[in-house]
């Protein structure tokens, strides 16, 4: 007989030792831990994605307090907003100009807010189409 023309295959043990395992086909308790590991891996990175997005909302809320303290200041505490007078016109646009500005970044600041906060009560059982 020619062994070059035979492979011989091996399913991880032998019934030489006593005991034949399924190889590369595990049994259920491989199975069940390989399961087991996923669900731990699924919590992990739920809660990584959720302190992330916690800190994002804390960020963003903490911008929209800072720019409406801001527009608040530069209104209220500026004397030239509260005389309309010719020779105020240019502190006057300057101010605008700056409070059109942060009124952009505010609304841009909400729209963002809005978004991660859909996302972090987004439902847990979704099941997403892989194709």
């Amino acid at each position: 007989m020619n062994l070059k023309n035979h492979a011989l295959w091996c399913n991880g043990s032998t019934a030489d030792f006593g005991s034949v395992s399924p190889g590369s086909n595990p049994g259920g308790a491989a199975k069940e831990r390989k399961e087991e590991m996923g669900v731990e891996v699924k919590q992990y990175l739920k809660h990584v994605v959720e302190e992330n997005l916690n800190e994002q909302i804390e960020d963003c809320e903490e911008t929209l307090k800072y720019i409406r303290e801001k527009i608040l200041m530069m209104v209220v505490a500026h004397p030239k907003m509260l005389e309309p007078k010719e020779e105020n016109y240019d502190t006057i646009s300057y101010i605008r100009s700056e409070i059109t500005s942060l009124l952009e970044e505010y609304e841009e600041n909400v729209t963002k807010l809005s978004i991660l906060e859909t996302a972090k009560n987004f439902p847990e059982d979704v099941e997403w189409d892989s194709e």
